[in-house]
């Protein structure tokens, strides 16, 4: 019977030699497969901080650290820009999402904190991998073709829709249906990952969605009678601004008669 192996695991499902990461440049897979590596496999509590499954807390200084190699007695060390470069393009294929921690946060990073990773006035990294759960499953896997699971790494599916769009919770979803000015999605999303930890979104929500009607329905009135109503702002400015706590009033609609 063989040793078991220390340090775990994780899955890597074998679409990834088709998708778009495999093409570019090896300090684009060699960052992606740390963070998959790094995040937390299931949640749990560490020096007073909840973690939560498919998240990992880091900083730039160690993601430089991590995709440093050596070739020929050289060390190639990528640099900032580049660490930027790439953590964007993640998030821009639905693959991870990257929130900065600022120094005020109290998960900032101060043991882990270099004057590179406070550029930008923050002190770290929260990633969030994208569909954690459905790679990091092996039921995944199984009776796929190839052995891997219906979604891809980077890719698209046959409608041109990119594949993890089960990227954003329930909740917010019904929210963003419900907000008029569909833009801008990821920020709003960001926005409403910070107000989970400040509120009960259970609670919240029909309170959200009741202050959209009321807007809505004052707004409509506004243009009715030729009034001026300002635009809806983006959807993360609202939640951010707490815009739902706006005092409207609301009016009869105008009628010629009157």
């Amino acid at each position: 019977m063989n040793d078991p192996i220390p340090g775990g695991h994780f899955l890597v499902a074998r679409k990834i030699y088709r998708s778009k990461i495999w093409l570019k440049h090896p300090f684009y897979l060699k960052i992606f497969l740390w963070i998959i590596g790094n995040a937390s496999h299931a949640d749990h509590v560490k020096n007073g901080r909840k973690y939560k499954r498919g998240e990992l807390i880091t900083t730039y200084d160690e993601i430089i650290k991590s995709a440093a190699y050596y070739f020929n007695r050289q060390h190639i060390v990528p640099t900032l820009k580049q660490v930027r470069t790439i953590l964007e393009w993640l998030e821009s294929e639905g693959m991870i999402i990257v929130e900065p921690l600022r120094s005020n946060d109290p998960d900032h990073l101060n043991n882990l904190g270099t004057p590179m990773d406070r550029t930008g006035a923050y002190v770290g990294l929260r990633i969030i991998v994208v569909n954690y759960d459905t790679y990091q499953d092996s039921k995944s896997y199984k009776g796929r073709d190839l052995g891997t699971p219906s979604h891809e790494l980077g890719h698209n599916n046959n409608n041109g829709t990119r594949m993890g769009k089960d990227i954003y919770a329930q909740n917010f979803l019904i929210f963003y249906k419900a907000y008029p000015r569909h833009v801008a999605k990821k920020p709003a999303y960001k926005a409403w990952r910070q107000l989970e930890k400040a509120e009960d979104i259970e609670t919240l929500l029909p309170i959200l969605l009741d202050a959209i009607a009321k807007q809505k329905q004052a707004k409509e009135t506004a243009k009715a009678k030729g009034e001026f109503s300002p635009e809806w702002p983006y959807p993360a400015t609202w939640l951010n601004g707490e815009r739902w706590k706006d005092e409207v009033e609301i009016k009869k609609r105008w009628d010629h008669a009157d």
